[in-house]
């Protein structure tokens, strides 16, 4: 069991090599395997880096379960003599496979010169760093002559003299470095298998001569494994494995119209995978550290003119993978095509460059049927298998299962005829509730229509009363106050007052507008409309008084008053019960308000 397969077509899948990091939401949909959406960063730690990198991803949906693929994951394939139906438990493989990659390991992570990091991280061009490695102090051919310090000089001097980095991306680049020098930690490796497919070729026998069968597998340090669970869980994503960055896109290629003998390269910066696949069945796995980011048609038939194979297919990180391909045709003889994974890749990615995610996303699906599956390692070990239990146990099992059956059935049979005789006499009581409840029924319907016709009488007679209290209440005390407030107004006014306008609003509000000679007359007049109003209810607001050019041109004062009915807490007006000596009573008079003048009584 090296895989888990996810039960969603939609995968968080995550890539990490010595200088990239990168994250793609894969729909692994049955017609259309498509990515939705991707993001990368060239990171100086990849725990610090990881959610800034899930940030770009926020105009889609993120999925739970998550993929990664890493150079720190080792591939291989492993001849045992096991076909793919006899795989041993998950312990049991795990040791049977961890004694092989001892000698891969230390094979496998090299420490890298810091001038092919920077050529890796897009820094420094394949020339500029072969014309640099060549140049001496004397300007003479070879570096001899030169130190390492002194190469990293120049180095140096020549990514800031070309302005394609800075500083900080310098000693990104040194970090990169002292992390690819430090050795390995003495840590206990996990392993992840993929067993060899069945051969379904008419003629093609699918067991080997020699009896070794080609087992495809990877191994993993335990503290990475469980370092990538643990800051993935941190961000609410589940860990499903990890794999290898080699050997993902074999899945799309047996989609594909291929011969029996197949070759994958997959071409990444300063790394290159190499897959041979024989006949549906994964041969060999290679993953390569080559000191330059874009390789040439020449270095790649270095390691293709070896294999015996019939159809070579070109994907990866790389610009002009159809040119490369056409020049390998020619001169190796051979049909060399390009991998296109999806028809519309994301903007600023070719086909080729998602291959590998859209492969490990199939490879997780449970309804994907292309191919062979990825070998990779488990997010969690799974539990270790119970211990067999002896065959005495297995008897006295059977034994005390049927003694309880026999004496469960003997206790349901006395307890079926007391429940039977229960249940006849709960029958009778039953048929007598329901008489009740029928009347019961009857009788409440018949309250309820009662109810209501009580709550429509009480509704008319609600109305009929507030009729009756507005013809006998409201109605003749509007009639009194109408001429009471004229002779309030008249008995107010003198020669020294004019009336200009009266108003009343429908919310009750009253304003009287005036105009008076002089402020002694303004006084009386405020005075004595507010004792004679606030009889009827009328509360008056604060006056406001300020001088006014009337009529004929006179000097005087604009006189302005509100008055309202106060409200109760209940937010209605109070009234009062007015009486035919209410005009009559007295209060307490207001105090004369401030005058405002206008800037032409100050000028005058």
């Amino acid at each position: 069991m090296g895989w888990l397969t996810s039960g969603s077509a939609r995968t968080l899948v995550i890539e990490f090599d010595e200088f990239s990091l990168r994250a793609a939401v894969v729909n692994v949909a049955p017609r259309n395997p498509r990515v939705e959406a991707i993001a990368s960063v060239q990171p100086r730690n990849v725990w610090t880096a990881l959610p800034a990198l899930l940030e770009r991803l926020s105009n889609v949906r993120i999925p739970r379960q998550a993929i990664v693929l890493t150079s720190d994951v080792v591939p291989t394939v492993m001849r045992l003599p096991m076909a793919s139906g006899k795989s041993r438990t998950w312990f049991q493989m795990q040791q049977l496979l961890r004694w092989e990659f001892d000698a891969l390991l230390a094979q496998h992570f090299l420490p890298r010169p810091l001038g092919e990091i920077m050529v890796c991280r897009g820094l420094l061009t394949d020339e500029q760093y072969r014309s640099i490695r060549g140049a001496s102090p004397d300007g003479s051919s070879g570096t001899s002559s030169l130190s390492d310090r002194g190469i990293e000089s120049l180095l140096e001097a020549a990514v800031l003299e070309h302005g394609r980095g800075s500083r900080a991306d310098l000693d990104e680049c040194l970090v990169i470095q002292e992390r690819l020098e430090r050795p390995l930690v003495d840590d206990q490796l996990v392993c992840g298998w993929s067993p060899p497919t069945h051969l379904t070729e008419p003629g093609v026998d699918s067991r080997p001569t020699d009896g070794q069968y080609p087992w495809f597998a990877s191994g993993l340090q335990r503290s990475t494994r469980d370092n990538w669970r643990e800051e993935l869980a941190r961000l609410g994503l589940r860990l499903v494995g990890i794999g290898p960055l080699v050997g993902c896109v074999v899945p799309l290629v047996m989609s594909e119209d291929t011969g029996p003998k197949t070759a994958i390269v997959e071409i990444r910066p300063g790394r290159i995978g190499l897959t041979e696949v024989l006949h549906g069945r994964i041969d060999s796995v290679q993953s390569l550290a080559v000191p330059y980011a874009v390789p040439t048609p020449g270095q790649l038939e270095e390691y293709l003119r070896p294999m015996a194979v019939d159809t070579v297919w070109l994907t990866g990180i790389h610009p002009e993978l159809t040119p490369i391909a056409e020049t390998l045709s020619e001169s190796l003889g051979r049909d060399v095509k390009v991998l296109e994974s999806v028809e519309s890749p994301p903007a600023g990615e070719s086909p080729g460059s998602v291959a590998a995610m859209i492969g490990a996303a199939l490879s997780a699906s449970p309804k994907s049927r292309r191919g062979p599956r990825l070998a990779t390692v488990v997010g969690r070990d799974p539990a270790p298998p119970l211990r067999k239990r002896p065959g005495f146990w297995w008897v006295s099992v059977v034994c005390l299962t049927l003694l309880l059956i026999g004496g469960v059935e003997f206790w349901l049979r006395h307890r079926l005829e007391d429940v039977n005789s229960f249940a006849t006499e709960k029958r009778g009581y039953l048929a007598e509730l329901k008489t009740t409840a029928d009347e019961i029924r009857l009788r409440t319907e018949t309250i309820t229509n009662l109810n209501g016709e009580i709550a429509r009488l009480k509704e008319s007679a609600g109305i009929k009363d507030e009729r009756i209290t507005f013809l006998d209440k409201k109605v003749p005390e509007r009639i009194r106050f109408v001429p009471a407030l004229l002779t309030a107004i008249v008995g107010a006014s003198s020669e020294s007052i004019a009336i200009n306008q009266i108003s009343e609003s429908v919310a009750g509000t009253m304003e009287i507008q005036a105009w008076a000679l002089t402020p002694p007359a303004a006084q009386r007049y405020i005075q004595s409309l507010e004792t004679k109003l606030k009889a009827w209810g009328l509360q008056m607001e604060e006056p406001r008084v300020q001088s006014q050019i009337g009529r004929l041109n006179l000097p005087g004062y604009l006189i302005e008053l509100k008055f309202s009915q106060p409200e109760d807490a209940s937010g209605r007006a109070i009234t009062n019960d007015v009486s035919e000596g209410a005009a009559d009573r007295q209060s307490t008079p207001s105090p004369m308000p401030p005058m405002e003048s206008s800037e032409e009584d100050k000028d005058s």
